[in-house]
């Protein structure tokens, strides 16, 4: 039969595992509240018990007294409710999240002026490169959607860019949006309600066999089909892009 105190250690960690990973505790501060959960009130019996350094446990336990873990009783330490503890604690970090969040969005324009001063001026923009990685992507397609009022979505897979995607793309309501999706591609209600707040226009073709946006602004994402992290082309040529949604629009007789 299992040792009954083995089980008990293997929870205890698998709590202070969790503590760490979800809500951001260091090692000390997750022992030192498992020990106190099971019972441990005085520091140096916490300390004993937690294995955090005697010269270190105060400290630990301060922090988690501001934290809302535990408060002092006594001469000791008692934790306070953890379903309490643990609401209390993710309204703390969204408030602090939403207000880092304020933060920079009001210096955004600022910190704008002071890039574009430095920012090297060059005659002409490339006009092709290769972009790696959801962010950058990301970051052009947002260029993309802003500088034009007319674009075709060819979608083959982009599962990895789908919600990011939709994110960056919902305010676009009021101008002319075509998808064109290959009948592989699995459309939920949601998809079809964001299909249908933005006013898109949604065909299907087995023709489709890579993920591409072009814009009647003259530029195009080509997105190549790797299974990791996204990898497009994108190309700046009104002839080339012009081609290229004329080509996709006749999938579909549009």
């Amino acid at each position: 039969m299992p040792n009954c105190s083995n089980i008990v250690e293997a929870g205890a960690n698998a709590v202070v595992k969790a503590l760490r990973e979800n809500f951001g505790l260091n090692r000390y501060q997750a022992k030192a509240y498992v020990s106190v959960l099971k019972g441990a009130a005085k520091p140096k019996e916490i300390a004993r018990r937690s294995g955090v350094p005697v010269t270190r446990v105060y400290d630990v336990l301060e922090s988690l007294c501001e934290l809302g873990f535990i408060q002092k009783s006594g001469n000791g330490y008692v934790a306070l409710d953890p379903s309490h503890a643990l609401a209390n604690f993710v309204r703390q970090e969204r408030e602090r999240i939403e207000a880092a969040f304020e933060e920079k969005t009001k210096n955004l324009k600022h910190v704008l002026s002071l890039l574009n001063r430095v920012k090297a001026r060059v005659s002409e923009e490339a006009d092709a490169s290769i972009l790696r990685g959801l962010s950058p992507v990301a970051v052009k397609l947002l260029e993309m959607t802003n500088s034009s009022d007319e674009f075709v979505f060819a979608v083959r897979k982009a599962a990895k860019l789908k919600e990011q995607f939709k994110k960056l793309v919902e305010g676009l309501v009021g101008k002319k949006i075509v998808f064109i999706l290959h009948p592989s591609v699995e459309v939920s209600e949601d998809d079809s309600s964001f299909f249908k707040k933005i006013g898109a226009e949604v065909f299907y073709s087995n023709a489709v066999l890579l993920d591409v946006l072009v814009t009647k602004g003259g530029e195009a994402l080509i997105g190549l089909p790797l299974d990791d992290e996204p990898v497009v082309v994108w190309v700046k040529d009104v002839g080339f892009s012009s081609s290229l949604m004329r080509s996709l629009l006749e999938l579909v007789g549009s």
